[in-house]
Order: C-alpha cells, then structure tokens, then sequence
C-alpha cells in the first residue's frame, strides 16, 4: 500500500510495482527505467518529468497516466505501434 508520497531525484530502477496499492503518489525526476507497473491503478500519476524509457507497463497501469510528447514515441513503440 502506497499512498500520500512524492518520491523526487531517486533512482528506482528495476524496481517492482505489482499489484500495488497506489493513490496519489508523485514521481519528480525519478529513474524508472527497468522498472515494473502490473496492474496497478496510475490513473493521473504524473511521469512527465520522469526516465522511463525502459520501463514496463501492463495495459491496464497505462490508463490514465500523464507523460510528455518524448515519452510517447518510447511507449508506442512498446505497444507495437508503428508511426509513419
């Protein structure tokens, strides 16, 4: 159970998120790469200003949550989706 946390310039990656029980936790400027989301509720969690490049999503924990334009390509990519 994680609740009420701001975790800021930390290193968690090839950390494990499963199952977890997550409400309103913030990343800033938090390595994630390597790190995994599964089933896990990030609906309006913020990775926007956060690493994750290499992390692994289920598509249940990708609803809802907040990236920028660079972080998309690497997510897309993860889906399988090809852009022209």
């Amino acid at each position: 159970r994680i609740h009420n946390l701001l975790i800021k310039e930390s290193n968690l990656s090839e950390s494990s998120f499963m199952e977890a029980d997550i409400k309103n936790i913030e990343f800033d400027n938090v390595d994630l790469n390597r790190a995994e989301f599964i089933k896990v509720n990030l609906s309006g969690v913020d990775f926007s200003n956060s690493d994750i490049s290499t992390t692994i999503f289920d598509l249940t924990s990708l609803k809802g949550i907040i990236i920028d334009s660079l972080q998309s390509q690497s997510l897309v990519g993860m889906l399988g989706v090809k852009i022209k």
